[in-house]
């Protein structure tokens, strides 16, 4: 693995750097919650969800209980090979969210808000075929899907919101 993400309770990943963890940060919100850029997927109401890793795995689970429902944010990097990095395995610069809900439905909120090398550059958000692309300077990241959303900004930048 190249990389690793810190997620909130609240669904929130606050410190991420891509492609590798020596990288300056994309997601720096536990440094400045304002400035620094976060990628959140969890539900409208807010709140705190209980979080447990699936056993032997980078693959963590955050619950959140809603009512009579549950959501259940799914977050993984994908690694291809051994998780131990005995053998060779290959690991791309990716974050995947699942979302999922059983009960009543529970309207879910993505908030996506790239900050480049550590809130330092001035960021640019545009729609694509496949969904989103952030650039600042020489970096870029991408959002798939998402059709749903819009484009804003708040004091710092722009951002994508669903």
């Amino acid at each position: 693995m190249q990389s690793v993400a810190l997620i909130a309770r609240d669904g929130s990943i606050d410190w991420c750097c891509l492609p590798r963890m020596d990288s300056p940060s994309v997601f720096g919100a536990i440094l400045d919650a304002g400035k620094g850029g976060c990628f959140r997927t969890g539900p409208v109401s807010g709140g705190q969800g209980s979080q447990k890793y699936i056993q032997e795995s980078n693959v963590l689970v955050t619950s959140f209980a809603i009512d009579d429902a549950v959501l259940t944010v799914t977050d993984l990097m994908p690694l291809e090979g051994d998780i131990n990095g005995r053998n060779i395995s290959f690991a791309p610069a990716e974050v995947h969210p699942l979302v999922k809900c059983r009960g009543n439905g529970v309207e879910v909120e993505v908030r996506w808000c790239p900050r480049f090398d550590y809130a330092r550059q001035s960021v640019d958000v545009e729609r694509t075929a496949e969904g989103w692309i952030a650039r600042a300077g020489q970096e870029a990241m991408r959002l798939l899907g998402l059709e749903n959303a819009e484009r804003t900004a708040d004091d710092h930048g722009p951002l994508v919101r669903a």
